[in-house]
């Protein structure tokens, strides 16, 4: 199966146009007062689904069927969050490492997001 990869904006735009509120030690979750913290694919499932994981195993699962790569996936986590790269990485792990840091400089820089253009994707489908 080929490598599907994450687009670092639609990333960025997700945790924007959903108000995800930075957090390091879960994927995705409601706050007491009904908001959403959490990290980019947590952000991305969200936009998918409309809803928060069961679990955080959910989430993972989804990015995993979504790009084909569990390297991918915990190279972009590991990019995003500023953890330590693995020693000797894949080639997925380093795309998604790389993809992961991007994502998390637009997250960091306000303008770079663009809510407004992530909102109107799911109009494309309809005539």
């Amino acid at each position: 199966m080929a490598l599907r990869r994450f687009d670092p904006y639609l990333a960025a735009d997700a945790m924007a146009a959903h108000r995800v509120t930075l957090d390091h030690s879960c994927w995705l979750v409601r706050t007491p007062d009904g908001g959403l913290k959490g990290c980019a694919i947590g952000a991305l499932y969200f936009a998918r689904y409309q809803d928060t994981p069961f679990d955080q195993t959910d989430v993972i699962d989804w990015a995993i069927e979504s790009t084909g790569s569990g390297a991918y996936v915990q190279g972009f986590d590991a990019g995003f969050h500023g953890f330590t790269p693995v020693v000797d990485p894949n080639a997925d792990y380093v795309l998604g490492y790389t993809d992961g840091q991007v994502t998390r400089q637009l997250v960091d820089t306000s303008d770079a997001c663009r809510p407004a253009l992530f909102a109107r994707r799911g109009s494309e489908d309809t005539p």
